[in-house]
């Protein structure tokens, strides 16, 4: 009887260790059917092609430069009387591109009309803008929109929330317990905890483990916290770029995150309707660090209140969504050549909705608040600066400008959709909008030619990037080939 109770309790201990989930089930349970392998390598095909190798044919490419040069000058009107674009409806001008994945390289061309959609990545976009005498505030604005028709196949949004939603349940507190990867020399500064979640995602990942590790230092990952005796677990990314190893590897690239230290700082918080929040999100360009928190708990994220304390009765797993609304809060600051501008409180109300074969994600400007602005225009002007005439009233100016964003085309707002139609589960089709109304005033124009001066890629650095993303797409393309021999086990 003894011999029998050991052996159970031997058979018990080994199968408890063995029920550790871990992200090669969260890559495997991603497609029902088996093919998750197959799925996951055609998507990042996709993307490899996308940043690889695009091609656009002469016309078009004609069309991008003179696009580029009379945005950054904001000369609208020359864009809006082009011959480029054609009459379209509602006093709209319009002009059209057809996109296609052509397996080895993705095509972007101008079109007047849409062709079929006919394989991963077939898109077809529309663009259009039309001039207004503003209602909202005295001066001439345009009206923009943005539509888009992306062919997806088989990469429902359910997908990628069970992908999510798999990553998750790796975190979990009693998960990360039972979790015994093999200890890896990756990230050892981290804490116990975070170096479990680190080496299990090295036993799957190794080559995208060591590519980050190349080019990122992670501060801090998650920690395992308790609430009233419930455990859950504390997301806490904090990271940044190793220059040292960038500028080696990829020179124009670290040149253009140098180029942004100081510029600005990115802050955002998604919270639940009824005020907590569900994530934060902050890009701080002066300390050249990125920070990701949120809690997790039996596969659900879990919201927390403003002590910091997480409320488990607002947990919730993506792939339960059926009818979720929610707040997006932004803070933005830019100090640019002295000119110091802070907006703390632009609300954003959003809402996902899903029914048989539909999904759709809304967003829609609900809030704005004065910028303050402080300083004025110092240190070594560019040449193109001293051409602006800084007025007096500026703070008056960009609210203006925000006024208008928030009540755009007759009130409608600021806003962008996206619809996945998966009426045909094989079909599957995003469909995207964005409309908005922009003030022809002295803030667009300066800020259209600091986003050129500053964030716009191109070049030697757009090839930098493109070659970074490529390298990490190949980095998790090669260490995903190892569950080719996994499936349906």
């Amino acid at each position: 009887m003894k011999v029998l109770i050991l052996i159970i309790g031997l058979s018990t201990g080994l199968i408890s260790s063995t029920w550790a989930y871990t992200f090669d089930d969260a890559i495997l349970d991603i497609v029902d059917d088996g093919s998750s392998y197959e799925t996951s390598i055609e998507y990042l095909g996709l993307f490899r092609i996308l940043f690889s190798d695009f091609r656009c044919d002469p016309k078009t490419t004609e069309f991008f430069d003179f696009w580029v040069e009379n945005l950054k000058k904001f000369y609208l009107n020359k864009i809006y009387n082009s011959d480029y674009l054609h009459d379209g409806p509602d006093g709209y001008r319009i002009v059209g591109f057809t996109g296609r994945n052509e397996a080895d390289y993705y095509r972007l061309n101008l079109t007047r009309q849409q062709e079929p959609l006919y394989n991963l990545g077939s898109a077809d976009i529309e663009f259009g803008m039309k001039k207004n005498k503003c209602q909202i505030v005295k001066g001439r604005s345009f009206s923009f929109f943005t539509k888009a028709q992306v062919m997806l196949n088989q990469y429902r949004l359910d997908l990628l929330f069970k992908l999510l939603d798999g990553i998750v349940k790796v975190m979990d507190p009693q998960n990360l317990k039972q979790l015994k990867p093999v200890p890896s020399e990756h990230f050892n500064t981290l804490s116990h905890t975070s170096k479990i979640a680190i080496d299990t995602l090295n036993t799957s990942f190794p080559r995208f483990v060591d590519f980050i590790d190349q080019y990122f230092i992670i501060d801090s990952l998650l920690k395992i916290k308790n609430a009233n005796t419930i455990s859950y677990t504390h997301h806490n990314l904090i990271g940044s770029f190793k220059f040292k190893t960038l500028a080696k590897d990829y020179p124009a690239f670290e040149k253009y995150v140098k180029r942004l230290h100081n510029l600005f700082i990115f802050e955002l918080d998604a919270k639940t309707m009824s005020g907590n929040t569900i994530m934060r999100i902050a890009v701080d360009s002066q300390k050249e660090c990125l920070r990701f928190l949120f809690y997790t708990r039996g596969g659900k994220v879990i919201p927390f209140n403003s002590q910091g304390q997480p409320v488990f009765s607002e947990a919730y797993g993506l792939t339960e969504l059926t009818d979720f609304k929610y707040k997006i809060k932004l803070r933005l600051f830019f100090d640019i050549y002295n000119l110091k501008f802070n907006t703390d409180n632009i609300i954003i109300k959003g809402h996902y909705q899903k029914k048989s074969g539909w999904d759709k994600v809304s967003y829609r400007m609900d809030q704005i608040q004065h910028t303050t602005v402080k300083g004025r225009a110092g240190y070594i002007l560019p040449p193109w600066l001293l051409n602006f005439f800084v007025p007096g009233d500026i703070d008056d100016v960009v609210y203006d400008f925000m006024k208008v964003l928030h009540q755009a085309n007759h009130k409608e707002g600021t806003i962008m959709e996206l619809d996945w139609d998966s009426a045909e589960p094989d079909r599957t089709i995003l469909s995207f909008l964005y409309k908005t109304e922009l003030l022809d005033n002295f803030f667009i124009r300066f800020g259209l030619r600091i986003f050129q001066d500053k964030f716009i890629l191109h070049g030697k650095t757009l090839q930098d990037v493109r070659r970074f993303l490529v390298n990490g797409i190949d980095a998790t393309v090669q260490d995903l080939k190892h569950l080719k021999h996994k499936k349906g086990e």
